[in-house]
């Protein structure tokens, strides 16, 4: 299991998303420890504000990449990942295939 270190290491190799816009979600295994929520497709065109550590949890928060007079009350949406016993974050190319472990890739915009 990713000891508290990993996670942080991991929260820091997500910095160069900061900023960026989510163009994409496609979910391969929605029952996990948690079911993922059917809406996971409404993160598409927000963008990742910031990325946080809550022991072993991170929770990406993500604001809508355009704000206008009606999205001034919009809240932010969060992801809240836990890396289980072996998980872990990749960058990979747009187009990357599916790997067999892979739960869920976000598509984010210029990576």
């Amino acid at each position: 299991m990713p000891e508290l270190p990993e996670v942080e290491t991991t929260k820091t190799s997500l910095a160069p998303l900061l900023g960026q816009q989510v163009i994409d979600i496609k979910v391969f295994q929605p029952k996990l420890r948690w079911a993922m929520p059917d809406d996971l497709s409404s993160l598409a065109d927000y963008t990742l504000d910031s990325v946080e550590r809550r022991a072993k949890y991170l929770v990406l928060k993500f604001l809508p990449t355009v704000l206008n007079d009606n999205d001034a009350m919009v809240a932010p949406l969060k992801l809240l990942i836990h890396l289980g016993m072996s998980g872990s974050l990749q960058q990979h190319s747009y187009g990357t295939d599916k790997r067999k472990h892979d739960h869920l890739i976000v598509v984010f915009r210029g990576f």
